[in-house]
């Protein structure tokens, strides 16, 4: 107890005295050991650049593999669009066909309507064009050539043959 209250009251100098440390002036290293020192040093300098040196490569390889992914992941991206791209084009095709067929089909009827009054108009144009030309050649008019080549005219406008002589019937003309 007495060496206790001994050291509790010791001075800094004399623990200093009884500290096993070695003491941290390096002015008093021998030779040798600052050789060791230098050594040590050197050697840890050349790992940290061996560490960095091989981080860096590491980092590379990481940021090829990155732009590597990236590219594959345009590409993909760019393979998905046109793929979308086509499927609608696909799409907004096969609904306008679907589109031109109800529309045909609602206008079939009409169509078959619109086509039995131009045929009846064509031919009511076909007897009233033999008629005049009967009447021109029964009158015995100078004019009846002329009159036939207007017929004949008339007759192509509304898109019904012409007859060879102008004695047939009207429906004979139209094909019926």
């Amino acid at each position: 107890a007495a060496q206790a209250a001994d050291l509790s009251v010791a001075s800094p100098s004399r623990l200093r005295q009884a500290s096993p440390l070695p003491s941290r002036d390096f002015t008093r290293v021998p030779p040798q050991l600052r050789a060791d020192r230098d050594y040590i040093i050197q050697d840890a300098t050349r790992r940290k650049q061996n560490i960095d040196l091989a981080l860096t490569q590491q980092l590379q390889q990481v940021e090829q593999e990155y732009r590597a992914q990236l590219a594959s992941i345009c590409l993909q991206a760019e393979q998905h669009m046109q793929a979308s791209e086509s499927k609608i084009e696909n799409e907004k095709h096969q609904r306008r066909m679907q589109v031109l067929e109800e529309e045909r089909a609602q206008a079939l009827p009409f169509l078959k309507h619109a086509e039995q009054e131009k045929n009846r108009i064509a031919e009511l144009a076909c007897q009233a064009i033999l008629a005049r030309v009967e009447a021109a050649r029964a009158f015995g008019n100078q004019r009846a050539p002329l009159i036939e080549q207007q017929a004949q005219e008339a007759l192509l406008s509304i898109r019904v043959p012409s007859p060879s002589a102008f004695t047939m019937e009207p429906r004979a003309v139209l094909g019926h």
